[in-house]
């Protein structure tokens, strides 16, 4: 991740899940393909209908408004 350069909302939340200890973070702009393509489609509305079970499991929900 050094290499890229992240909105400070997802920085934040980096740190925040490093001084938690918390060994994963899911940020749905990453997690998700953002594309167009049909593969990318497809796969959208997938991780979408799983989206329950994936706050589910959740330790902590950061939500940046």
């Amino acid at each position: 991740l050094s290499k890229f350069k992240l909105p400070q909302t997802i920085s934040d939340a980096i740190h925040l899940t490093r001084l938690l200890a918390i060994k994963f973070l899911w940020v749905d702009v990453l997690c998700i393909c953002q594309g167009q393509t049909d593969f990318d489609l497809r796969d959208r509305q997938d991780q979408l209908n799983n989206m329950g079970n994936i706050y589910h499991q959740a330790s902590l929900t950061i939500i940046a408004a």
